[in-house]
């Protein structure tokens, strides 16, 4: 089980953000789906840059016992899938921000 234990706290914590951002704004996800797509690439390839210096450098480590084992873009899958997620969540958070202020409403007005 523990070699799952990245990949679960992946699916973990996206599942239910995704779920609840999808309920409340899914017209205007698709709507502006071309910036988020775009804002996820450039979120993403940073972050492999940035990751990749920082293992490189030995500023961190990912223990190999955690995780699934398969990689690609010289990363492991499961820090790859928390990049994708990351760089989605805040896409999509600037677009519905930038919307509320655009139209003078409150975020917590839904």
């Amino acid at each position: 089980m523990e070699k799952f234990l990245y990949f679960a706290y992946n699916i973990f914590i996206f599942t239910p953000v995704f779920a609840i951002l999808f309920k409340f704004y899914k017209k205007h996800i698709t709507k502006h789906l071309s910036f988020i797509l775009v804002a996820i690439i450039i979120g993403f390839l940073y972050g492999q840059v940035t990751d990749s210096m920082g293992i490189m450098w030995q500023a961190w480590i990912y223990d190999p016992h955690k995780t699934l084992g398969f990689f690609g873009l010289g990363e492991d899958i499961d820090t790859i899938i928390f990049g994708i997620g990351v760089s989605s969540f805040f896409a999509i958070m600037v677009t519905v921000f930038a919307q509320k202020e655009e139209k003078k409403k409150s975020f917590w007005k839904i």
